[in-house]
């Protein structure tokens, strides 16, 4: 009988295992990296001249190219600060959700008519029926904290806690509130208000968040579900939600979750660049409203660790450099930390009689896209128009708002050129009580082919 309770027990135990199998390691190691360290923070502290922020928590993780995808490389500053991630927290109830599709034997796309809203457009309602569903505890609509209930409630609540436990991605964070208005009302009521003002808000760090996106990136977490999260998380580079990607090169693929509340804006990340190298970024900052910006801090990276040298070729042209070249009446200046070229040039509102030209002098034919940078500016023109002059003829005038995008690449579009050429200019034909700005104009080949 003994015997016969045993192998009941050791089957039970199997059966056990085989549901809920023992997480398995994943296949790369994640090593810290002085010297990218060093590249981190000193690219911080350029991005932050330029900018009016005065918190940028950020970690990167880069491949090692000599162990094939098995090591990858960290760089840091303030990744274990811990900050409220809004919409960022969509990310662990994303994974969360397919570890309970596989516990349950459904497939990936189960509770697709939330999961997709939560990602893609990032619908706090959505999310809220996400957490309902995986944790299995709706709101209560009273509760006591010292209850037996709300305990049973708030364990169910913290399922996406546990399962990041069993594979060290939870550390000292928070991850079990729901994010509002959600599906449980306006603002936390009930068990969630009492979880939230007694265990406190949502709250994750830059270098968990960044391992948690590799993870799904690279088959560290249910990778069974990862084409259905990837198709999810993909968003073009010049997408209103692809923070860290805008500005990025022509071929660049992102994948990311954003997230935007209070006075924060997050993002994690992971890129794909032109020639096949990739990153994983996650930065959290309380630089709400300049959204955009973002993207820059990721370019000013790229250059400082050369990653870009074998991308597909560009023209760069500023003030001083060959190839620039003003026309009437401009003036030096503004000598300010968000421009890129040495000193740009500035001409009061006129009627187009002032000119500023970028001749790109292109390196070989193909279809560019062409951005320019100036500093931001409150007297800058809203409606600055560019003129871009290509193979196909003459196009503008595209009107560029200069006073809120500045400090950052921003697009005018795509143009084919033939080696050694490319023009771009840029009139003061705009109300006499605003400027222009000319800074930097630049032109960046789509590789071949062409995504």
């Amino acid at each position: 009988m003994a015997l016969q309770r045993l192998a009941l027990l050791s089957l039970a135990l199997a059966a056990a295992c085989a549901r809920n199998p023992r997480p398995a390691a994943p296949p790369y190691t994640i090593v810290d990296d002085p010297a990218l360290t060093q590249a981190v923070a000193e690219t911080r502290e350029r991005f932050l001249a330029m900018v009016d922020y005065d918190r940028f928590d950020v970690c990167v993780l880069l491949p090692d190219p000599a162990s094939g995808g098995r090591v990858w490389r960290r760089g840091s500053f303030g990744g274990d600060a811990l900050a409220y991630p809004a919409s960022c927290v969509k990310l662990p109830y994303l994974v969360a959700a397919m570890h309970f599709a596989r516990e349950h034997g459904l497939p990936a796309d189960w509770l697709d008519e939330h999961v997709r809203p939560m990602i893609v457009v990032s619908s706090n309602e959505s999310t809220g029926s996400v957490v309902d569903a995986i944790t299995g505890a709706p709101n209560l609509a009273s509760a006591e904290i010292d209850s037996r209930e709300f305990r049973r409630w708030l364990h169910a609540r913290r399922y996406t806690e546990r399962f990041l436990a069993q594979h060290g991605l939870r550390g000292a964070q928070t991850i079990f509130n729901k994010t509002y208005p959600s599906n449980s009302g306006e603002s936390p009521q009930g068990a969630e208000e009492l979880a939230r003002v007694n265990f406190g808000r949502n709250m994750m760090c830059p270098d968990l968040s960044a391992a948690l996106m590799l993870a799904i990136r690279h088959g560290g977490l249910e990778a069974w579900a990862q084409p259905y999260m990837r198709s999810l998380l993909r968003r073009p580079r010049w997408d209103s939600g692809a923070f860290l990607a805008n500005g990025l090169p022509p071929g660049t693929i992102n994948e990311n979750k954003p997230g935007a509340a209070y006075d924060t804006v997050e993002d994690i990340a992971w890129l794909l660049f032109p020639d096949g190298g990739e990153m994983v970024i996650a930065v959290y900052t309380n630089g709400l409203g300049k959204n955009g910006r973002l993207g820059t801090f990721t370019s000013l990276l790229i250059e400082r660790l050369g990653l870009d040298a074998n991308f597909p070729p560009r023209a760069r042209v500023s003030p001083g450099n060959p190839g620039f070249a003003t026309h009437g009446e401009w003036t030096p200046g503004p000598d300010a930390p968000d421009r890129f070229g040495p000193l740009p040039r500035t001409a009061r509102g006129g009627r187009g009689e002032a000119t500023a030209t970028w001749d790109l002098a292109v390196p070989e034919d193909g279809v560019y896209e062409v951005c320019v940078w100036f500093p931001r500016g409150e007297s800058h023109a809203t409606d600055a128009p560019f003129f871009v002059e290509s193979a196909e003829g003459r196009t503008g005038p595209i009107e560029i708002n200069q006073r809120v995008r500045g400090a950052r690449w921003v697009r005018l579009g795509d143009f084919r050129f033939g080696a050694g050429g490319g023009r771009v200019t840029l009139t003061n034909d705009v109300s006499a009580e605003s400027s222009v700005v000319a800074d930097t104009v630049e032109a960046r080949r789509w590789p071949d082919p062409r995504p």
